[in-house]
């Protein structure tokens, strides 16, 4: 099919674009709402891949656009939403905009390629309770990155994970400078965001430890307790440097 992806993260991005292409799909890429729209005046496409959370125009509004639009028509575009939160009620919001199915990330093949299959035979059906994945896991591991979780990730494809690597380290440097000037200036709602983006592309990475850690930050920004957030940033200041290291000698972690 022909997928039209939108996501503002750099990493998810990449790593779902990949995983369509390897299963025979083309994607078109789209970093927010609004952008997603445009995309869709140029070009025809069999699907959506909507993330919930992006600047400028978040998923549910363009979802709502694109549903006006084919009011009166017999166009019915499949969309596809994603959401990290995968908090009680997301996924009726999902639908209430008009979404045709929801799947929590991060992104774990088997279930996406089992919606667009439902998708692609027209024929699509409540996903089933197991195929909605927490975003922070429960069992994290001791290990800055959890070689095995990765490599799953990318369906054993080094390039791709070493690719990814490359991309999170440096969207992660600028993520973090970007989080202490939210905190110092105070700014929460823009912490939250980054703290989302942050948890987003860790978890992607098979990074369980800092995707919990910035989980936690995310909740305390939501709360509003900055106090908290500041003392807590000390530790996912210790997790991305220990992080990092470990992506440096990624091509000797990785099997070739």
């Amino acid at each position: 099919m022909k997928v039209l992806l939108a996501e503002d993260n750099a990493v998810n991005r990449t790593l779902a674009k990949k995983l369509l292409e390897k299963h025979g799909h083309t994607v078109v890429l789209a970093e927010n709402g609004r952008q997603a729209l445009e995309a869709l005046e140029r070009e025809t496409v069999d699907l959506v891949l909507m993330d919930i959370q992006m600047p400028l125009m978040d998923g549910l509004e363009a979802i709502a656009a694109i549903r006006k639009k084919e009011k009166g028509t017999q166009v019915h575009l499949p969309i596809l939403a994603l959401t990290a939160r995968a908090m009680k009620g997301d996924r009726e919001g999902c639908l209430a905009a008009g979404a045709d199915d929801y799947l929590s990330k991060p992104i774990h093949t088997p279930e996406l390629s089992a919606a667009l299959e439902k998708i692609r035979t027209a024929k699509i059906t409540e996903v089933p309770a197991s195929a909605v994945v927490a975003t922070t896991a429960t069992n994290a591991n001791t290990n800055s990155l959890d070689m095995a979780d990765a490599l799953q990730r990318v369906e054993g494809d080094t390039e791709l994970l070493e690719e990814i690597a490359r991309i999170f380290a440096d969207e992660c440097t600028k993520t973090m400078a970007d989080i202490r000037c939210a905190l110092a200036a105070p700014d929460a709602p823009l912490l939250e965001q980054l703290a989302h983006r942050l948890k987003g592309s860790s978890s992607n990475l098979g990074a369980r430890l800092l995707a919990q850690s910035a989980a936690e930050l995310e909740w305390m920004a939501r709360a509003g307790d900055l106090r908290s957030a500041r003392l807590y940033f000390n530790t996912i200041e210790a997790e991305v440097s220990n992080l990092l290291v470990e992506l440096e000698a990624i091509s000797r972690k990785v099997p070739h």
